[in-house]
């Protein structure tokens, strides 16, 4: 009976200790490039873009609560919109 006790007892820790192994970041790319140290996303491409999310300003302003740092393109002015902790920034280039 101890040795079956043992036994679960390990495999369960077996398990835990792989899931808090520290987490690297991650990678997105066509040529395998590990991410970089300081990156918890590593985004690279040389034909490609990165497309963040598409809303309008009303649907926007649905997301409660935004959290800061909120990214997303603004299809009713066109531009790259963030949120900073109070209220919505454009980034336009008019």
């Amino acid at each position: 009976m101890n040795v079956l006790k043992i036994s679960f007892f390990l495999a369960i820790l077996s398990i835990v200790s792989i899931n808090l192994q520290a987490q690297d970041g991650v990678a997105i790319n066509n040529d395998g490039t590990p991410p970089h140290p300081s990156a918890i996303v590593d985004v690279s491409s040389d034909s490609k873009g990165f497309l963040p999310p598409r809303l309008t300003s009303a649907e926007r302003d649905a997301i409660t609560p935004p959290v800061e740092g909120l990214i997303i393109f603004n299809e009713d002015s066109e531009c790259i919109n963030f949120y900073n902790g109070n209220t919505w920034r454009e980034v336009c280039q008019n």
